[in-house]
C-alpha cells in the first residue's frame, strides 16, 4: 500500500505544486490522478519515486517511509513510465532496452535472456526484439517501458501521461495490458492522466484541481460530479455525459441494472 500524507511541494515561492494533498492507494488496484495542466499530478509521481523530496508530509510504501535513507530501496518496488517513451529508451535494440535494469541488478546472462523473452512476450513485443527505437510506434516503444518495469518485478507502477502520444486503439491496448499486469502479475496501477476516458476503467480516481485533493471515489461517483470536474477544465467524454443525463431523470436513476448497462456501454467505445 502506498500512503501520501499531507505532502506540500513548491518549485518556486509562486509556484507552489502541491498544497496538503493525503491519499491511500491499496495493493493490487488501480487508481487515477486526474487533473488538467498544472494540477499538481505529476508532481506526485516524481516524488512517490523520489525524483524530488517533498518540503513537508510523509510518503509510506508498503509501511516502509521515503526518504533518502530508503529511496533506492524504493524504486525497487516502484517503477514508472513517462509520457515520452524516447526519453526512457536506453537501449540499441528492444532487447536490449528490456534488459538494462537486469544488467543493473547484476541478473545472471540466462536469467536475463529468459527473463527478456518472457516479458517481452506478455507486452506483445517478442517478434520485435532486434527492432531499433526509431522504428517503433509511440504505443510499441510504451510496451517495451512496461515490460522493463515487469522484468525488475516492481510491485508499483506509474504510468504517468502514457497515453497521451497513443491513438484510441493504442490506449484500449494500454487498458487491457494493465488488466493482465494486475491479474497475472499482480501490480498496483497508478495512472497520472488528464484521459477520463482512460480514468473510467481505474477502480479508485483522484482528482487534484490547483495543487489539492477535490474528488476521490469511484469513477462513477467522481463522475456524477460534472460541474466540478468542468471547473477543473476536464471535459468528459460524450458518453460520460449521456451517462450522466441518464442519472438525472428520477426514474432511470433508480434503475439499477439500466444504470450498469449504460456504465458498460461507455468503458467499452
Amino acid at each position: 500500500m502506498i500512503e501520501v500524507k499531507d505532502i506540500k511541494y513548491a518549485y518556486t515561492k509562486e509556484d507552489v505544486a502541491l498544497k496538503g494533498v493525503s491519499f491511500t492507494i491499496p495493493e493490487n488496484s488501480w487508481v487515477s490522478i486526474i487533473g488538467h495542466n498544472g494540477s499538481g499530478k505529476s508532481t506526485i509521481s516524481k516524488l512517490i519515486v523520489g525524483l524530488i523530496e517533498a518540503q513537508s508530509g510523509e510518503i509510506y510504501v508498503d509501511d516502509i517511509k521515503l526518504d533518502q535513507k530508503t529511496a533506492n530501496d524504493i524504486r525497487k518496488k516502484v517503477g514508472i513510465v513517462f509520457q515520452n517513451p524516447d526519453n526512457q529508451f536506453v537501449g540499441v535494440d528492444v532487447e536490449h532496452d528490456i534488459a538494462f535494469g537486469l544488467e543493473n541488478f547484476q541478473i545472471e546472462h540466462d536469467k536475463m535472456h529468459e527473463l527478456v523473452k518472457e516479458f517481452a512476450t506478455k507486452v506483445g513485443m517478442i517478434d520485435k526484439l532486434t527492432r531499433e527505437p526509431h522504428s517503433l510506434s509511440g504505443g510499441e516503444k510504451q510496451r517495451v517501458a512496461i515490460a522493463g518495469i515487469l522484468s525488475l518485478n516492481q510491485k508499483y507502477v506509474i504510468l504517468d501521461e502514457a497515453t497521451s502520444m497513443l491513438d484510441p486503439e493504442g490506449v484500449e491496448d494500454v487498458v487491457k495490458l494493465i488488466e493482465i499486469l494486475r491479474k497475472d502479475y499482480n501490480k498496483t496501477i497508478i495512472t497520472i492522466t488528464h484521459d477520463l476516458k482512460l480514468a473510467s476503467h481505474s477502480d479508485n480516481v483522484i482528482v487534484l484541481k490547483d495543487g489539492k485533493v477535490i474528488l476521490n471515489g469511484t469513477p462513477e461517483e467522481v463522475f456524477k460530479e460534472e460541474e466540478i470536474l468542468k471547473s477543473s477544465n476536464l471535459t468528459l467524454p460524450f458518453t460520460l455525459e449521456l451517462y450522466n443525463n441518464f442519472l438525472h431523470d428520477e426514474y432511470l436513476s433508480n434503475n439499477k441494472e439500466l444504470n450498469d448497462i449504460l456504465w458498460e456501454l461507455h468503458l467499452q467505445r
